[in-house]
């Protein structure tokens, strides 16, 4: 089978755009025929390495689902996908951002698909946002693909606007904790040593600790350095291992805490994503499988490609999917709901707004539950320390004064 990229015209007189496969340019154009669209474009997937190789910084999230929201209304309007490109390329206020989507027209002219463009000339898309637009390619449903997209960015966004701000106060707090005893270290202990000396008073342990810490960085600075910096090294290598993603998939889900808001945001994204799919048309299978990049490398993606196995031998999706761990049984049950009515695409989006909801809410209750912890942890250390230092202050002043 070959890929082939189309341009056609649907009964309501728009432009759409998609990708199909097919064994010959004739049959391409009998299976698009079918689908009620009159082709005046088609052409093979080129084959052969993108006419403009791309290196651009990495698009944030408000960058991406602008690019989807704007891109699907402009094929919306009938305009080509290349010529769409271009106009989008032209608007832009950044100069890479430019380049890069004039890349993509370049390549779309050659023949590619948007999803083999943006997987060939970018690393800065997700795997199941270019899965997204290649089922969709594949259905003919291009621009509603798009927008869904966007949605889904958008919602994304939101929710992680909402958790940075209010990390603020408590990133605050931690900030303020090593300026206090930087401030400590370097302007009273210095102040201070010299009394103890002189009296031969015992140091308080807070004190001599910074004062052997001041002596072994002035001594050794370097030689720690390198070995904060092998270990930082040799832990983002180990993170990164097969061995580590392995053991790291099977347990994150038994944390306390934090496997259910991993959990929760793996399973929101997963249903969103599903959802999004299967309304653009994408065939149960195909959704699936692009729904599974969603999740990362984990034992979840393992699983969903698994229950993916079982619907292609003819299995229900809602017991196919019983051994997912990170969907609840309730999460089955409504699917199951949504097989049984044929309104499963409504359902995913209902299970994806509910998870992210709760997902929202646990994280505000974390925060708010964390704010006091540190002030309380950063005014124990930082006053533990102070009031050491003044006790024996005190005490050298009693024996003085004796």
């Amino acid at each position: 089978m070959t890929e082939f990229s189309y341009q056609a015209v649907n009964g309501q007189g728009k432009t759409v755009t998609g990708q199909i496969e097919a064994d010959s340019k004739a049959a391409a154009l009998d299976l698009i025929t079918r689908r009620g669209l009159q082709p005046f474009r088609v052409a093979q997937v080129s084959l052969r390495q993108p006419l403009l190789e791309l290196r651009l910084p990495r698009q944030n999230l408000s960058w991406r689902a602008n690019f989807y929201l704007e891109l699907s209304a402009l094929l919306a309007a009938g305009v080509g996908l290349d010529r769409a490109l271009n106009i989008l390329a032209g608007t832009s206020t950044r100069k890479h951002a430019a380049e890069f989507l004039r890349g993509l027209s370049l390549s779309i002219s050659s023949g590619a698909s948007l999803s083999g463009a943006l997987l060939k000339n970018s690393r800065e898309f997700a795997p199941d946002e270019i899965g997204q637009i290649k089922a969709a390619e594949l259905t003919g449903n291009q621009t509603e693909a798009l927008g869904n997209l966007a949605q889904q960015l958008q919602a994304h966004q939101d929710t992680r606007a909402k958790i940075a701000s209010a990390l603020v106060y408590p990133a605050f707090l931690l900030a303020l904790a090593p300026i206090s005893l930087i401030i400590i270290a370097t302007v009273l202990v210095p102040s201070l040593v010299p009394l103890f000396e002189d009296t031969k008073a015992p140091m308080p342990f807070a004190l001599a600790a910074m004062v052997a810490m001041q002596h072994e960085i002035a001594t050794r600075g370097f030689l720690w350095l390198a070995v904060a910096g092998g270990g930082a090294l040799a832990l983002m290598r180990a993170l990164k291992s097969a061995a580590f993603l392995k053991t790291w998939s099977s347990w994150k889900y038994r944390l306390p805490l934090l496997g259910q808001l991993l959990r929760q945001a793996e399973a929101a994204r997963f249903t969103a994503v599903f959802g999004n799919l299967l309304q653009s048309g994408a065939a149960l299978q195909t959704a699936l499988q692009s729904a599974a990049q969603a999740v990362g490398p984990s034992i979840s993606r393992e699983q969903i490609l698994a229950a993916r196995e079982k619907v292609m031998a003819g299995a229900k999706l809602a017991p196919a999917m019983a051994n997912v761990v990170m969907l609840e049984k309730k999460t089955l049950q409504l699917i199951a709901i949504g097989e049984e009515t044929n309104q499963l695409v409504p359902i995913l989006k209902h299970v994806a707004a509910l998870e992210t909801k709760a997902l929202t809410t646990a994280i505000e209750r974390l925060i708010t539950l964390l704010t006091p912890v540190l002030t309380i942890v950063m005014g124990l250390m930082v006053g533990g320390i102070v009031m050491s230092i003044m006790r024996a202050i005190l005490s050298i002043n009693q024996l003085a004064s004796q």
